[in-house]
This record gives structure tokens, sequence and C-alpha cells, in this order.
């Protein structure tokens, strides 16, 4: 993502968060793919936007992806999850 966000990556950035607050219940500082990627991991929801980012932007595990750069360099990077540290997500 550019370092410079024009008004269309902001527009659809906010239509995301509103979505998610909309259907899923989330913050309204999440992203749809944030909220999936912590509370639905390994489940067809997520799956499936994985595979629409791989489709249309050629990026791999996007949910995760997100989550992941909003905790880097906290003491407990699962702390994202849902689960127990000691289960494997992957």
């Amino acid at each position: 993502m550019p370092e410079n966000k024009g008004r269309l990556w902001r527009l659809l950035l906010s239509v995301d968060q509103f979505l998610a607050v909309l259907l899923l219940d989330a913050s309204e500082d999440e992203t749809m793919s944030s909220y999936i990627g912590r509370n639905y991991h390994g489940g067809w929801l997520e799956k499936a936007i994985d595979g629409l980012f791989l489709a249309l932007t050629g990026e791999r595990d996007h949910c995760i992806n997100n989550i992941e750069q909003q905790f880097v360099g906290s003491a407990d990077q699962r702390q994202w999850l849902n689960e127990p540290a000691g289960k494997g997500a992957y």
C-alpha cells in the first residue's frame, strides 16, 4: 500500500470498516479481513477472503498478514488469535 494513500483507497477502506461493523459487529477501526482472521482463523470464510486477495493482488494469507502487521513487536504475537497459544493455528 502506498505511503500517501489516495482518496479512492481511503474510501474503499472506510466502506470495508463500515461493512465490518454492520455485518460482523466488529470495531469501527477494524477491517473485515482482520476481524475474520482473528475470529474465524482457519475457517472457510478466512480461506475465501485469502483466495480473493490471492486472485486479485497475488498476496497470500491476507487476513493473517493484516493482523501480524498490527502486533509486530508485541510481547505475545499470538494474542490476536482467539485460541490459546498452545494450539497450532498454522
